[in-house]
C-alpha cells in the first residue's frame, strides 16, 4: 500500500525510488533469513540485467548486508546457454571464464549507513 504520500511534495521519482528501496529491503530481509539459517554469503555476483541496473537498489542493497556485488556483462539467458557446456563438471574452469571476460564492476558496502539502517528498520 501507499501511505503518507502529498502529490503536492511527492513526484513519480519518489514513488520510483520508494519502490526500489522496498524491493531492496525485502532482499536484504530474506539475506537475513538465510543468514539466520546458516548460510554466509561474501558476496553477490549478479549479471548486468535489471534491479541490479539501478544503482539505488544495488548500493542499498549492498550497504545492508554488508557485502560487495560484483557485476557481469551477462543475463539469466546467456548463462544458460553458456551452462551446456559443463558437460564435463569443470565448474572452476567455467567460473573463471566468465569472471575473467565478463566483469563490470562493483557495488560496494558505503561505511555510512546512517540512511539506510533507520530506513530498513522503520520497513521492517
Amino acid at each position: 500500500h501507499i501511505g503518507n504520500v502529498n502529490l503536492n511534495n511527492h513526484s513519480k521519482a519518489h514513488l520510483c525510488r520508494a519502490a526500489l528501496e522496498g524491493i531492496a529491503f525485502s532482499f536484504v530481509y530474506g539475506m537475513e533469513i538465510l543468514r539466520s539459517d546458516g548460510i554466509r554469503a561474501s558476496v553477490i555476483r549478479a549479471g548486468n540485467d535489471n534491479l541490479y541496473r539501478s544503482d539505488i537498489f544495488s548500493n542499498t542493497v549492498a550497504t545492508l548486508i554488508g557485502h560487495e556485488i560484483e557485476i557481469y556483462n551477462t543475463t539469466g539467458a546467456i548463462g544458460a546457454a553458456r551452462a551446456c557446456v559443463l558437460v564435463n563438471g569443470d565448474y572452476g574452469t567455467y567460473g573463471r571464464q566468465i569472471m575473467d571476460n565478463d566483469y563490470v564492476m562493483s557495488y560496494k558496502p558505503s561505511t555510512d549507513t546512517g540512511a539506510y539502517r533507520p530506513a530498513y528498520d522503520k520497513w521492517k
